[in-house]
């Protein structure tokens, strides 16, 4: 059997099969930790091609195949929770409103956001201290809250009920955000698209994990120092930072087409901006780990 078959077919019924046993018994892995694994189809695939003996390269593409069913179900499961084939016709759309309100004393919080497939945006400010407002057909968005030493900490994520499969899935959110507090940004999404305008905002840090995603993302000035670090896996990830602004790129993506304009090569997988080490400017570090994605940053 050709090595192609054997992949298709092996990536096939392992996923059937974890299908089956989701919807069966439940299936509580830690989906974040799987989907992180995802190089090795990669490395298996790339067995393939350079082992020699027959019986080596098909055993290759078979753990290619697990290894991407695997990393596909994954990626299904972030979004949309327990798998429904039963076809019922009983989807609907639920929308929320979900607000914090300020307190005024509040100086540096973290916001986290897990989404899993869909379509999110960030981009306008809010006299709350957060406001989100939903529409999702794949469960119901939850808003937690607490405080640690003085730091105020929000997280987003869905309760995940049953979907059917074949219906057109609908998982939306608009985020605003006070612009006052020092923020700590974390996304955790999966095939989604995800627009981020922090113009706005007084912004320490920003992590983005996420699967095969369009990614935008503007960044300001207001903060003298912000860190940004993307993990992603067949993505494409547009960056604009401040002309103003010292800026510094760690690529580990040797796989990953790239475009720094306006950026000088230090050495292997570092840039920096023309002129870095100006004082009196903001300073921005971006780090980039990705597979097989595109990665533009631009000064505007």
């Amino acid at each position: 059997m050709k090595t192609g078959n054997i992949f298709f077919a092996l990536c096939f019924i392992v996923l059937g099969l974890l299908a089956l046993a989701d919807n069966v018994v439940g299936l509580s892995w830690d989906w974040g930790t799987v989907r992180s694994l995802w190089p090795l189809i990669l490395v298996f695939l790339g067995f393939t091609i350079v082992l020699r003996g027959r019986t080596l390269r098909a055993v290759s593409a078979g753990l290619a195949g697990v290894c991407a069913a695997v990393f596909l179900f994954a990626l299904f499961q972030r979004g949309v929770g327990v798998i429904d084939w039963d076809g019922d016709d009983g989807q609907h759309i639920v929308h929320r409103t979900l607000c914090e309100e300020d307190d005024s004393t509040t100086r540096r919080a973290v916001f986290t956001f897990e989404g899993g497939a869909g379509s999110f945006r960030l981009e306008d400010t809010t006299a709350s201290l957060l406001c989100l407002e939903t529409e999702s057909t794949v469960g119901k968005y939850l808003l937690k809250v607490d405080t640690v030493e003085g730091l105020r900490r929000f997280r987003v994520e869905q309760d995940a009920p049953a979907v059917n499969i074949g219906k057109k899935l609908e998982n939306k959110a608009r985020i605003r955000l006070n612009p006052r507090p020092e923020w700590d940004l974390n996304f955790d999404i999966g095939a989604a698209s995800l627009d981020l305008d922090l113009k706005p905002f007084l912004v320490r840090a920003v992590t983005i994990d996420a699967g095969a995603a369009t990614i935008h993302l503007t960044l300001g000035n207001r903060s003298p120092e912000t860190t940004v670090r993307v993990e992603s896996g067949v993505s494409t990830v547009k960056v604009r930072v401040p002309a103003d602004a010292d800026c510094e790129i760690h690529s580990e993506a040797d796989l990953s087409s790239k475009s720094f304009l306006g950026f000088v090569k230090v050495e292997n997988g570092l840039y920096r901006s023309k002129d870095y080490g100006s004082s009196g400017r903001c300073k921005i570090a971006l780090t980039f780990e990705s597979g097989v994605s595109s990665i533009t940053v631009e000064r505007y």
